[in-house]
């Protein structure tokens, strides 16, 4: 796009759970063409107010709430906040006409779905959207930055949202964001499952507990004997076969 189509914006929505490095690398990629849309929310303050937390998969947030009521999760509301409102807000406001992401449709199921309407098609919104990648494998893109890119930050594998390192929904599949993320950062994976409250969402899904099971386990058992245990790295896939 940048070499291509020069004058089309690069738009960055920053949801403030990025890498720092990753950020840094955006910033410099993207140059004059790049548009930095800041967050709109403290994150953490979002899934207090709102109960979305972003656990589980998207399409399985339904079936695991019906199931457990008490559960405060919800990945497709926090996206919608932090990224989908504010993009949506920035598109009106400047006219635009199309938009190109860089979903692959082997990302997940979701984005499989949209191979059926073709690379393009309109949106609700009034908009073209466009996914030129959406045929792409894992292994298309990872040889493409080796070869275009070689100093990119992060090397994503399938199933993981590009730039929030707090996105967990791919907790039902091995490996996952989570695991890996407390092996690179241990510090902030405690933080995520102790002060943010994923580790309570977690044991509720992974053992079928209620809020206060999962309190009275965490008592017993501590919050570091639970982490280290591998208690928090996965959760069983949702019922109806969604994961």
């Amino acid at each position: 796009m940048r070499e291509q189509s020069p004058d089309v914006p690069l738009v960055y929505i920053d949801t403030g759970l990025a890498a720092a490095a990753l950020t840094a690398w955006i910033t410099e990629y993207g140059g004059r063409q790049l548009v930095h849309l800041p967050p709109v929310a403290d994150p953490e303050a979002t899934w207090r107010r709102e109960g979305c937390l972003p656990i589980g998969a998207k399409t399985a947030t339904r079936n695991y709430r019906r199931t457990n009521p008490e559960l405060r999760i919800g990945p497709g509301r926090c996206c919608q906040i932090h990224k989908a409102r504010p993009m949506n807000a920035w598109l009106r406001a400047n006219g635009c006409r199309a938009l190109f992401f860089g979903a692959r449709g082997d990302d997940s199921a979701r984005h499989a779905f949209k191979l059926m309407h073709g690379e393009a098609f309109p949106s609700r919104h009034g908009w073209t959207l466009a996914y030129p990648l959406l045929t792409w494998t894992q292994a298309d893109v990872l040889l493409w930055l080796r070869e275009r890119m070689p100093h990119y930050p992060l090397a994503y594998a399938r199933n993981e949202e590009l730039g929030c390192r707090a996105c967990a929904i791919n907790l039902a599949r091995w490996p996952n964001q989570m695991q890996k993320l407390r092996a690179a950062d241990p510090a902030y994976h405690r933080h995520l499952m102790v002060d943010a409250g994923y580790g309570h969402e977690i044991l509720m899904l992974r053992f079928g507990l209620t809020r206060r099971g999962a309190e009275q386990l965490v008592a017993r058992d501590g919050w570091d004997a639970l982490i280290a245990a591998g208690h928090l790295d996965r959760v069983p896939q949702s019922r109806k076969g969604m994961r």
